[in-house]
């Protein structure tokens, strides 16, 4: 491909407009709960925006400095440890002061074209921050930024080939996040609504509440090898969301020093993430601020235990400003043990659907 046609423009030359967005006053209950889309950087990961965690009112818009962005619009977080990264919005959104909405003139460029340069150098964008305790970009740094652009056809060849592997990934996370529901209904259906085959419906009265006849409650270090995660392990080995460091079927020295070729659980254990749960399969390791254990009793499944342990409030959090889960309360924490060989039934029920993710 020439690049004699190509030319080099600053963002805000392929623009309509840059602007940052505002916060509703959170003292006033009347600005939050409506049904418009308002974005947080948090929700800003490299990623297409279908829909936001929060909603405001026409009274929180009118009242902050808070704007419409209309769809397609690129935007990129400026503060703090979301910094550099960027999304696409895929319906008009509000957006919180922390985010910098690029909306572009595509008489000049593809928004998708500026997502993909944008994203690809997301270390450079981000050594760019500065500040002290938190470091932030700015809207004039995000403006002077310099984008080589190939004649506009050749933007829009680029971006289809790129967003039709998007495509393709998107399918496959819409695929996961319906086996995991289903896998998490059986759970239900089955030990918290004690619905299972063959229950008879009587019920006796425990640590935990009332619980099937035949049931137990045993502590998770009983029936788990639980210990803290590899302390040589670090961040520079393959990190998922920052803690968890593990590849689902990598190749052979992927993680150069451990390799438990073993299904697993890891719970993040220390900072904000504490309490978040994945299920670790096949080649996979850990940092040392998780917590990582696995089944020795031939009766509990490692799905049994995923599920049950990825239920919100299932982690017991020490700490405010800093939480963490103890290794002894992990260990200590009280579960329900099935009988009859159910959970081993359900772990065959639901295996093939984490096999599938």
């Amino acid at each position: 491909m020439s690049s004699e046609n190509w030319r080099t423009l600053r963002v805000s030359d392929i623009c309509i407009k840059v602007v940052s967005g505002g916060t509703p006053s959170t003292r006033n209950p009347d600005y939050y709960g409506g049904s418009i889309p308002w974005l947080k950087t948090q929700e800003v990961n490299f990623n297409r925006i279908y829909e936001t965690e929060t909603k405001i009112t026409d009274a929180g818009l009118n009242n902050s400095s808070a704007k419409w962005i209309p769809a397609n619009s690129v935007i990129m977080a400026m503060y703090g440890a979301t910094a550099g990264k960027i999304a696409i919005n895929k319906i008009p959104i509000t957006t919180n002061q922390a985010c910098c909405n690029l909306i572009i003139n595509d008489k000049i460029a593809d928004y998708r074209y500026v997502f993909y340069n944008l994203m690809s150098r997301f270390q450079e964008i981000a050594s760019m921050a500065v500040g002290g305790a938190q470091q932030n970009l700015n809207a004039e740094m995000i403006r002077d930024l310099e984008i080589p652009l190939p004649p506009l056809s050749i933007q829009s060849r680029i971006a289809d080939v790129l967003s039709n592997l998007d495509d393709k990934i998107e399918l496959n996370r819409q695929t996961n996040a319906t086996l995991e529901a289903i896998a998490q209904a059986i759970f239900k259906e089955w030990f918290v609504d004690f619905n299972y085959p063959g229950a008879t419906g009587e019920l006796v009265e425990s640590e935990l509440g009332p619980i099937p006849k035949g049931w137990r409650v045993v502590k998770l270090g009983e029936i788990t090898d639980l210990s803290w995660g590899d302390t040589k392990t670090t961040k520079d080995s393959y990190v998922y969301e920052g803690y968890v460091a593990y590849s689902a079927s990598g190749p052979d020295g992927f993680l150069p020093y451990y390799d438990y070729s073993r299904d697993g659980i890891v719970v993040s254990a220390i900072g904000a993430y504490s309490g978040k749960t994945w299920f670790a399969h096949g080649k996979w390791s850990c940092i040392k601020n998780t917590i990582r254990f696995w089944s020795i009793d031939q009766n509990i499944s490692n799905e049994y235990l995923f599920l049950l342990s990825s239920n919100r409030g299932f982690w017991p959090l020490r700490g405010s400003a800093q939480p963490f889960i103890s290794q002894t309360d992990a260990r200590n924490k009280k579960i329900l043990y099935p009988n009859d060989h159910l959970d081993n039934q359900f772990g065959l029920l639901v295996r093939h659907f984490y096999s599938r993710i």
